[in-house]
């Protein structure tokens, strides 16, 4: 059984490519708020091994603001603690432990559970989540759960 089945229910695997959400007829508001679960397996070459990597992960509002661009290590026994990942910051910046942040972890993936709060007005927006740099799904992969959006107004 595929370790994403055992978790939830995830959209992917995915390799390096984009997937857009476009969502319409929003209510009036200030504030979106983007929550969503990010499953990566794999490596993901964290903040460069040597001869590979960077592989990265956006997420981006199309036509508008990068809300989050890091890199991602999902350590294994052998590995723990080698290699270093840009999340919770952006990349290049940071430079942390694998599995930083994560909500859940084991040798099969790790969950991170995401949430970021933008300006926004319109009545639409297209979600932007993109990766580069992974390696065949077989490797490296990744997968999306739960994506929430909500509008707030200031008052």
């Amino acid at each position: 059984m595929s370790p994403l089945r055992r978790w939830r229910q995830f959209l992917g695997p995915l390799g390096s490519q984009e997937v857009r959400l476009a969502l319409g007829k929003l209510p009036a508001h200030q504030i979106l708020r983007v929550a969503f679960d990010l499953w990566v397996r794999g490596t993901w070459d964290g903040n460069g091994t040597p001869g590979y990597g960077p592989d990265l992960f956006e997420l981006s509002l199309l036509g508008g603001p990068t809300l989050v661009r890091a890199t991602f290590f999902n350590p294994d026994a052998a590995m723990a603690g080698a290699a270093l990942q840009s999340f919770p910051d952006d990349y290049p910046l940071g430079n942390h432990l694998g599995g930083t942040g994560a909500v859940e972890k084991n040798a099969e993936g790790t969950l991170y559970r995401l949430a970021y709060n933008v300006t926004h007005t319109s009545d639409s927006v297209v979600l932007r989540f993109a990766t580069r740099g992974l390696e065949g799904l077989e490797n490296e992969s990744w997968a999306l759960s739960g994506v929430r959006v909500a509008t707030l107004s200031l008052k």
